[in-house]
């Protein structure tokens, strides 16, 4: 079920993996944690990992694709 607003439902799904788009940025990666107005995401690239500071406010779209 969708929580009651946009940052219930995000600490809800820490640990998941996210795709989000902000005006300037792409970001694929694991959802590492939720504050009052920002996210951290864990992007996993080939050597290393990058971590992504988002504030909530900026998100313009986001999923949580399925794994199989």
């Amino acid at each position: 079920m969708f929580k009651l607003t946009f940052r219930e439902e995000l600490a809800n799904r820490v640990g998941q993996l996210v795709e989000l788009e902000t005006n300037n940025s792409f970001i694929s990666g694991i959802l590492g944690s939720v504050s009052d107005g920002f996210i951290i995401v864990v992007e996993f690239t080939g050597y290393s990992n990058v971590t992504h500071t988002v504030v909530i406010d900026a998100i313009n779209f986001i999923r949580f694709p399925l794994t199989s």
